[in-house]
């Protein structure tokens, strides 16, 4: 069975991807999130991940295995304010989402290519914000330049996001109620 790296962006919406991904392939959690602010809110993020792929049948393995240092998470959400400078003022949904969704799906394609993994996807088409129109052809444009095969989908069709609600209450993770970063938080 091929493995897959599945860019996740929380545990919740990792419930039903994962699930429908694993029928088909070896998933690989990989958890690349800098956006998520503030720090607190990212191990919260973090360890609903981490516990999701730990009970789960559907993910065999997961990275990062060790969350990241205060040290470390200031840095990375550093690199990522550096990317939507300009456009804090935009709504959720608005032009700054796409600039953060290409910079969290060109690193999981660089990871994916540094392990070896030729197929990746995201998490993110599950989200109610989320425009697979927008996520998909970014996931497609990444894939192309590394020469990887991006896995496009719509995670909320076919009650996707209920099923994956289920599966989240089944393992108990924590549940967000922002999108993440300091700018949806208003």
């Amino acid at each position: 069975m091929q493995k897959i790296l599945l860019h996740i962006c929380c545990g919740p919406c990792s419930a039903y991807p994962a699930t429908l991904l694993s029928e088909s392939y070896q998933v690989i959690g990989y958890f690349y999130n800098p956006n998520i602010y503030p720090y607190e809110e990212w191990i919260k993020r973090y360890e609903a991940f981490r516990k999701f792929c730990e009970e789960s049948d559907s993910v065999v393995d997961y990275f990062p295995q060790n969350s990241y240092t205060k040290e470390e998470y200031d840095a990375e959400h550093q690199i990522y304010l550096e990317k939507v400078k300009g456009l804090e003022h935009e709504p959720e949904g608005g032009a700054r989402c796409p600039v953060c969704f290409k910079f969290r799906i060109e690193q999981s394609g660089l990871f994916a290519k540094e392990q070896g993994i030729n197929n990746f996807a995201t998490t993110l088409t599950i989200g109610s914000n989320k425009r697979p129109e927008i996520i998909n052809p970014i996931g497609i444009a990444v894939a192309d330049k590394h020469g990887l095969v991006f896995y496009e989908a719509n995670f909320k069709k076919q009650d996707g996001a209920l099923k994956g609600k289920k599966i989240s209450d089944k393992h108990s993770l924590y549940r967000q109620h922002y999108c993440g970063c300091e700018f949806s938080l208003r």
